[in-house]
């Protein structure tokens, strides 16, 4: 797969940069040009990459990626706004979702379809 094939990205950020990081490590963007490629709502619901749609550790808490994971499976499984008082997140005619957390270099990443090849 390539970045193209991905609908949206859960990526682990226990530090400000790591989005950053991951974005370019994982070849969504040049190196060095991810703060110019977020820009215009590209990683926002409904952008081109939606990026953290539960909000992202600053929302959930520092747990070291486990709430990136939950994200990513209702995501695949179209359950991402299935509980009462949830604020709307679902991305529409989602296929794939990449999740990667721990820091680039020694982290760890997956990517989750609905595909079942």
């Amino acid at each position: 797969m390539k970045p193209s094939d991905i609908d949206g990205a859960m990526l682990y950020e226990g530090f400000s940069p790591d989005i950053y990081w991951w974005l370019e490590g994982l070849q969504f963007c040049p190196l060095g040009t991810a703060w110019q490629w977020i820009q215009d709502g590209r990683i926002a619901l409904g952008g081109e990459l939606p990026v953290n749609t539960f909000g992202g550790s600053v929302s959930a808490g520092r747990l070291h990626g486990i709430s990136h994971w939950v994200e990513a499976v209702k995501q695949v499984q179209n359950r991402a706004d299935d509980q009462p008082g949830d604020k709307a997140r679902q991305i529409s005619n989602v296929e794939n979702i990449l999740c990667a957390t721990g820091m680039t270099g020694h982290g760890v990443g997956v990517i989750l379809s609905k595909d079942p090849r």
